[in-house]
């Protein structure tokens, strides 16, 4: 998929921001569960998502709806308009990206709107009770509204770490947490390290 030019994508999402804030102003909380694949990185949550979906009636972020971080029940609202229902998806990823339109995304840039990252992803206490859980609530909702069935969501470095937040915060979230033999899991870190950056550190 060819990839439009950063400023006109970050024009966008600024643009589109007062349409959002419209778009989901009558929500409050999601109707129905909202769910979370947590788990380490490298354990396997992109073919999880991916398994899940296909089998599964549920809203997810794909690569087109990603471009709209701040702007993702407007992103969701013009892409049902052009998707074709029922397509299943490829289990093709690459260190958790996929490729075509329709793959999962991790979505990373809506999720630091919330969640004020430092130098790690951890949060504490005091940062996640400075976090619009309202607006975040209103956003799952207005995407729910858009698929018309439940949402679920996989960002390992996100979410894995704010569990307490999203229990806390958003009704009806669950869970879902995959786990590998952690020597596996570190093998396949230090492998990824050494193929995208050639240094391990």
């Amino acid at each position: 998929m060819n990839e439009l030019p950063d400023d006109i994508i970050l024009n966008a999402n600024q643009s589109l921001k007062e349409l959002e804030q419209s778009c989901i102003s009558r929500f409050s909380d999601p109707k129905g569960p909202v769910f979370f694949i947590v788990g380490a990185p490298r354990s396997g949550t992109t073919v999880l998502l991916q398994t899940i979906i296909n089998h599964f009636e549920l809203g997810y972020i794909n690569n087109f709806i990603a471009k709209f971080w701040e702007a993702p029940v407007v992103g969701a609202a013009f892409f049902q308009s052009i998707s074709r229902s029922g397509k299943e998806l490829s289990y093709q990823s690459e260190g958790g990206s996929t490729w075509d339109i329709y793959g999962p995304h991790e979505f990373g840039y809506f999720w630091k709107r919330f969640f004020k990252y430092g130098e790690t992803n951890v949060l504490d206490k005091n940062e996640h009770e400075q976090i619009d859980a309202a607006t975040l609530n209103r956003e799952i909702a207005g995407m729910e509204n858009i698929f018309g069935r439940p949402m679920i969501f996989k960002n390992p470095a996100a979410l894995s770490l704010q569990i307490d937040f999203l229990s806390r915060y958003i009704p009806n979230s669950y869970f879902i947490y995959i786990r590998r033999d952690p020597f596996f899991t570190a093998q396949s870190l230090y492998l990824k390290r050494i193929e995208k950056f050639n240094d391990a550190g």
